[in-house]
């Protein structure tokens, strides 16, 4: 775990720090392949995705029913053509400010290349949805844990030597609790001051009350 984010541009409406990892689709669908349903979104979502960027909605009203959709499935949406037609929508990310990588599909997609994101703490976003898509090397690639929001600076992040996921933050208030996916297999706990503390599962969403302190978590 090597580099600190700590930048308040990164923060959002809850007060907290937001990594973001995602993928492209096309609203249309590429091809002459169908345009992207419920079930697709939700299958991104228990990826543990948590948003889409969007290309080619070709108007406001197109783009409004993706957003829709995109929430009810609890993910975010970016609209990479007139982000205006959902203005005012809660499922609309703004991303200025955030650290966010390209995964072009023109570099090899490894566990490698993940972890030195992690230890950066950027996001990124896969650059493309294709049917099919959850089933395939590059999804069992990507299903991992990540911090998703973090209530707190100092976020440090990613495998250490012996294997394991961690993540460790300097803690502070803010309205939401720091949220983190990590597979329902896998174990998680957490530490504040060096006492065990509580957390909350919901499926692979793992929730951690915000306040301050000095917190560790750790995926085994």
């Amino acid at each position: 775990m090597t580099r600190m984010i700590d930048t308040a541009e990164h923060t959002d409406a809850e007060g907290r720090l937001r990594v973001v990892h995602g993928v492209d689709i096309e609203a249309e669908g590429a091809g002459g392949t169908a345009p992207v349903t419920a079930q697709d979104l939700r299958q991104l979502a228990e990826l543990g995705l948590d948003a889409v960027r969007v290309v080619g909605a070709g108007s406001a009203e197109q783009a409004r029913e993706l957003l829709d959709l995109a929430e009810a499935e609890g993910l975010s949406v970016i609209l990479a053509d007139a982000p205006e037609a959902g203005a005012g929508h809660p499922a609309l990310l703004d991303v200025s400010g955030l650290a966010l990588r390209e995964l072009s599909g023109e570099e090899p997609l490894d566990e490698e290349l993940l972890d030195a994101l992690d230890q950066d703490v950027t996001g990124w976003i896969y650059h493309r949805w294709e049917p099919g898509f959850a089933t395939s090397e590059v999804a069992r690639t990507l299903r991992r844990p990540r911090p998703v929001a973090v209530a707190g600076t100092s976020l440090r992040s990613g495998r250490s030597a012996g294997g394991s996921w961690k993540a460790a933050w300097d803690g502070a208030e803010a309205s939401a609790p720091s949220e983190f996916w990590v597979p329902e297999e896998l174990d998680v706990e957490v530490v504040v001051d060096g006492a065990r503390t509580s957390l909350t599962r919901e499926g692979a969403r793992v929730l951690v009350p915000a306040g301050p302190g000095e917190h560790r978590l750790r995926v085994s």
